[in-house]
């Protein structure tokens, strides 16, 4: 898992460099900009089981983990 913050803030840097639309990423992920919208705004734990990977992988995003200091 990864805090939040950064990885929303990861996706719209993603978007804007990709010159893409919350509205054009839904539509490449089969759902709905309404249901995306909703995760990049909540304040949730990212997760394996979410739209976060695939979400990741469509905009080129990787995800490293590190050891806290």
């Amino acid at each position: 898992m990864t805090e939040t913050p950064e990885a929303r803030k990861a996706v719209k840097v993603a978007l804007a460099q990709h010159d893409m639309s919350m509205t054009e990423l839904a539509q490449k992920l089969g759902t709905h900009t309404s249901t995306l919208s909703r995760l990049l705004g909540e304040e949730q734990a990212v997760n394996a089981r979410s739209l976060w990977p695939r979400i990741f992988e469509e905009l080129g995003i990787e995800v490293v983990y590190r050891v806290k200091d």
